[in-house]
């Protein structure tokens, strides 16, 4: 069947608007915008950049005592830690007290965070603080972006007992620059994520979308390997018992990126000698 030649323009306009509408830069006005991959290229070579002089200058500070190790999906490290022997220090001295701590994070994050992805310190948020029975004390902080939750973002420092900032370890998503104003409802994502599912499991009344959480999320982080960063709904869909499914679906593009099964499946099996009976033995497993 062929289109008419105004039917064929109004398909292409319509599909331009489309691809300009799914471009990552966060400015929302009227100017025009700019191709999202020269934006990205650029802010990952500058996370680069940064990274890379972060690390020389927690090298210079940690000297043969640090041990760093790198995040094979966002090529940032995944944790800086000095020797419990050592007398290095990841931080400016000792912080025994809760808001010592946090001050002391808050400059690693100033200092060193770009080695591990943090471009700005003020991203990170304290979610909890725990001391164990060593008297070593753990403070999680969750990365945000534009108040936005970064899925799987999170960082830890570590004091010993005398308040030694020893290490920092988990994961930080650079180069994020995404428009964070959702082009999808939560309803829409709702259904997109519901007719995934479906998809797979067939049809039912009861497999339904349930709420629904907004993140910047960054594909592929869970395998190890490179990803583009998402803002995206997390819609449940559930049928109340054997169907459970976290659907990640990308707020502006309507397309699923990632889904986790949350009922795993398991067979039961139990290996014994029968002596080729055809029933179970009385004193099985003995």
């Amino acid at each position: 069947m062929h289109l008419s030649k105004s039917k064929t323009v109004a398909a292409a306009l319509f599909a331009m608007g489309i691809l300009i509408g799914c471009g990552t830069a966060q400015d929302n006005s009227s100017s025009p915008q700019v191709d999202a991959v020269p934006i990205a290229q650029t802010n990952a070579l500058a996370s680069k950049q940064a990274r890379d002089t972060a690390l020389t200058r927690a090298k210079q500070q940690g000297g043969a005592d640090l041990k760093v190790s790198m995040h094979k999906a966002t090529d940032m490290a995944r944790f800086l830690r000095v020797r419990a022997s050592s007398s290095a220090s990841l931080g400016k001295g000792a912080a025994k007290t809760a808001a010592a701590q946090a001050s002391e994070s808050a400059t690693f994050f100033r200092d060193f965070g770009p080695a591990m992805g943090v471009s700005d310190p003020a991203s990170m948020r304290l979610e909890s603080t725990q001391t164990d029975e060593l008297g070593h004390t753990h403070l999680t902080y969750r990365q945000y972006h534009a108040g936005i939750p970064v899925f799987g973002a999170m960082l830890k420092t570590h004091f010993d007992k005398n308040g030694r900032l020893h290490e920092v370890a988990g994961t930080a998503i650079p180069d994020i620059s995404v428009n964070t104003t959702p082009t999808l409802s939560r309803d829409q994502a709702g259904a997109v994520a519901r007719a995934a599912v479906v998809a797979d499991r067939g049809d039912s009344d009861v497999i339904q979308p349930r709420g629904g959480t907004l993140y910047v999320f960054r594909e592929g982080l869970a395998r190890g390997v490179p990803g583009e960063n998402h803002l995206a709904w997390e819609v449940e869909v559930s049928d109340g018992g054997y169907v459970r499914e976290l659907v990640y679906v990308d707020a502006h593009r309507g397309k699923v990126i990632d889904r986790i099964n949350m009922v795993q499946d398991a067979m039961f099996r139990r290996a014994y000698d029968g002596h080729n009976l055809p029933f179970v033995p009385n004193n099985y497993p003995n």
